[in-house]
This record gives structure tokens, C-alpha cells and sequence, in this order.
């Protein structure tokens, strides 16, 4: 992945659902809680976490080694983690697990496998804050092409709650943005 390219032109701030999604998992946690965020990138949203609510300390994790070098520069510390292959520590459980569209890089098999990792690692009455792009598979064979084969699938509302149903995690937020390309959940455990 260009991670340069990808710093270079995301959007800076947090805005429209995906701050109200957000806003609501702020919320929803309680004083000194820590949120595990999968895929922080340039931690555009962990930082709007913290400045909103300062009690909540946001671990930082990225596989790319280009996004946790620019954190690293700009003073965050972040952890390389990559959900497929990595485990979380067993003795550490979080208030929330947080990742904004990650899903589209997993296959289903894989995305069920993620969400279990993730469920295990959430503390009783956590959290599991995701969001996830939508669209028809047959244009990430274009995009695919394009940006050197790195997205799977899209995978639909159906489909993840029918893996968060199968872990009895309860949804609590639920919105689609706008132009129908991203949608976000936020469940229970």
C-alpha cells in the first residue's frame, strides 16, 4: 500500500455519522476507558477520541509500516498488529475494540475469525465499534488493479450481524452514511 499517498489525501477530520457513530461510543464508555483501535493509519480518529473525552486512552495499532513510522514521527505511540496473524495479550481486556472500514480487506472466513479474536479481547459489557465500506464485489476487481490487489470483499449488513448474532453481541448503534458507501454498527458484548 501507498501509505504515503493514502496520508497525503485522507480526510483529516472526523465529520457527518462517522462522528456521530463516534460520539455515541464516547458516550456509551465510562471514565478511563481504553479502546484497542485495529488499522489507526494516521490516528485521525483516535485523536478525536482523546480530545473529546480525555479520560479515554486509545491504543494505537497498524500492519503497515509506513503509517506507524509517520505516527512514531509525529509522537504517537503505535504497535504493529495485524488482526489475521497476531493474538491480543490474554490478560488484557478493553472497554472497546474500534476500527473505521477494515472489514473489506477479509474474506468472510477470515472476518468471522477477526470478529472472534476481537469478542475475546473486549471486557463483559465492552464494546465493538466498526465500520465497513459497502458496494458491489465485481468493482474491486477494478479497484483491485488499481491499488495493487489488497481489498477482498464487500460484505453486507446481513452478513456481519449474522456473525455478531452467532457471538450474542447485542447492536446498539446502527447508521448508513448518506451516499450509502459506508456503514456503521456499534454492538454490546
Amino acid at each position: 500500500m501507498n501509505t504515503d499517498l493514502y496520508i497525503a489525501n485522507v480526510k483529516k477530520e472526523v465529520e457527518g455519522v462517522q462522528k456521530e457513530w463516534i460520539d455515541d461510543l464516547l458516550f456509551r464508555l465510562p471514565e478511563n476507558a481504553t479502546v484497542f483501535e485495529i488499522g489507526s493509519a494516521i490516528a485521525r480518529d483516535a485523536l478525536y477520541m482523546e480530545s473529546s473525552k480525555p479520560s479515554v486512552k486509545v491504543v494505537c495499532s497498524d500492519v503497515e509500516d509506513g503509517f506507524i513510522a509517520h505516527l512514531k514521527k509525529e509522537g504517537r505511540k503505535t504497535m504493529s498488529f495485524d488482526i489475521l496473524r497476531d493474538s491480543f495479550d490474554e490478560d488484557t481486556k478493553y472497554d472497546a475494540i474500534y476500527n473505521h472500514n477494515l472489514m473489506i480487506h477479509f474474506t468472510l472466513e477470515e472476518l468471522q475469525a477477526v470478529f472472534e479474536k476481537i469478542y475475546n479481547a473486549t471486557k463483559s459489557g465492552g464494546y465493538i465499534s466498526l465500520s465497513f465500506a459497502q458496494g458491489d464485489n465485481s468493482t474491486l476487481t477494478e479497484w483491485n488493479s488499481k491499488k495493487g490487489n489488497i481489498f477482498c470483499r464487500f460484505h453486507s449488513v446481513t452478513e456481519i450481524k449474522d456473525i455478531a448474532d452467532k457471538l450474542k453481541l447485542t447492536p446498539v448503534f446502527e447508521k448508513e452514511s448518506p451516499d450509502k458507501k459506508t456503514y456503521f454498527l456499534t454492538f454490546q458484548k
